[in-house]
Formats: structure tokens, C-alpha cells, sequence
């Protein structure tokens, strides 16, 4: 999609269409990006490696207005509604876009924005509005705290 990202046009659509039964084929499989887009208001998730016959099953799943997500997802959210459980709940951060998910990954790796910007085939001035953008919305000011939050979300393998 060449001017929104995913969970834009997914909050766009439910805007115009509140009923609309959303399913959602991605590559992302974060903590973080599942979240967002349950929290949207999706009815079903897969990821593009599943099986055609998943991929039928949860077409007729969500339209006949059932739940559908894959087994590697559903775990994921099982694990965060019993994390979930066990804190307190806090207010949720906007959600980041995907070159926001992408640049806060690279930043939590260690890179810098010089590195970053080669990397992503884009400025280093484009890089640092979009570290600013990150902690804005994440109201986290240091790359410490950035590191942690990417950490904890699963948006990075770093240890």
C-alpha cells in the first residue's frame, strides 16, 4: 500500500465501516504488531507462509463472523493476556508505523542513525524524524529505554 500502512488502512476502514470483518495476512509476527492489530479490530490473523486450506478456513471463519488466528499467534496472545493479566494495565502507546517498527528494531541493535539510513537506502535526516516520531509516541527519550521496549516486544533478537 503505498501511502498507509496496514494498521492505518485497517483503523480507516473500521471508521467507514464498523462491521467490516478484517482479516489480516502479514509476514509480522511480533508481540507488538499482533496486538495493534487485534486492538483494531481484526477477526482473524495469518501469516503468509500458512497452508491455502488455513487461509480458506479463515476466510469462512471471520466471514461468517468467528475468530480465526493462526496457532503461532494465538499463542503469542494467550501469553500477553497472561502477562496481561499480572500488570497493571497501561494506558497503550499509539501505534508505530512499519518504518517506525523497522527503524526502532535497527536502533535497538545498536545502529546508528548514519548506519540506519544506509541500511534502509534513506537519509540520515529521515532516520532521526523518525527517532523522534518513536519516542514522542512511546514517550521513551533515551536508547536504553528504546533498546528495552523493542526487547520486550519481541521486535528484536538482540539478547
Amino acid at each position: 500500500m503505498p501511502h498507509v500502512n496496514g494498521l492505518e488502512a485497517m483503523v480507516s476502514l473500521r471508521r467507514q465501516v464498523p462491521k467490516a470483518k478484517i482479516l489480516v495476512l502479514t509476514m509480522h509476527n511480533t508481540k507488538e504488531y499482533i496486538n495493534q492489530v487485534v486492538r483494531c479490530g481484526a477477526r482473524g490473523y495469518l501469516l503468509k507462509d500458512s497452508a491455502p486450506a488455513e487461509l480458506v478456513a479463515a476466510i469462512k471463519a471471520v466471514h461468517s463472523g468467528e475468530v480465526h488466528f493462526s496457532p503461532s499467534v494465538s499463542k503469542i496472545l494467550v501469553e500477553e493476556m497472561a502477562d496481561g493479566d499480572r500488570k497493571a494495565q497501561a494506558p497503550l502507546p499509539p501505534p508505530l508505523t512499519d518504518r517506525e517498527r523497522e527503524v526502532l528494531s535497527l536502533i535497538a541493535e545498536g545502529l546508528l542513525n548514519k548506519q540506519i539510513a544506509d541500511r534502509l537506502g534513506i537519509g540520515v535526516r529521515t532516520i532521526e524524524t523518525h527517532r523522534e516520531r518513536i519516542m514522542r509516541k512511546l514517550d521513551i527519550h533515551t536508547v536504553a529505554g528504546l533498546t528495552k521496549y523493542a526487547i520486550a516486544r519481541g521486535m528484536t533478537t538482540m539478547p
